[in-house]
């Protein structure tokens, strides 16, 4: 008996590719923290991928698909870990008020989603769509983030 590469083998690497990925900056983040400066780290992304994985999780936990949950729930202790780290860097940095704010309004953003949830009688179906395209926003806009941080050399 083999094992289903579509159903199980494809989300076990998943599993490891998605917590490699949110645990790639971690060596940076710490880096930077003995010299006590954020240098060239831009902390945006970081709080993206806070509010990213926070909710690909959530959507994990209500669709109760352990692979998506456990392809997130370690990357967003990562993602929480670095932010925390950089967060006393950032005191004067131009992008500390955008990071607070966006934090701020993400969460504020999925208490109101989980409320609704809880009080409209929303079926865990639907709740789970609304979900899954609040989670998939977040991916657009962090897969097209890199491409507003580059800028050429001088």
């Amino acid at each position: 008996m083999g094992v289903d590469l579509l159903g199980v083998g494809a989300p076990i690497a998943g599993i490891f590719t998605s917590n490699a990925l949110y645990a790639a900056p971690l060596p940076a983040v710490l880096s930077r923290e003995r010299i006590g400066d954020l240098g060239p780290l831009n902390p945006l992304p970081a709080t993206f991928v806070v509010l990213s994985t926070l909710a690909w999780v959530f959507y994990g936990l209500i669709i109760q698909n352990p692979f998506l949950v456990a392809s997130n729930a370690p990357g967003s202790l990562a993602a929480i870990g670095a932010l925390v780290v950089m967060l006393p860097m950032m005191k004067g940095h131009p992008s500390l008020r955008s990071v607070q704010g966006l934090l701020l309004v993400g969460c504020l953003i999925n208490f109101c989603l989980w409320t609704y949830f809880v009080f409209s009688g929303m079926s865990s179906e639907d709740f789970g769509a609304l979900l899954g395209i609040y989670a998939a926003g977040f991916c657009i806009i962090l897969f097209a983030s890199p491409l507003s941080t580059i800028t050429p050399t001088p």
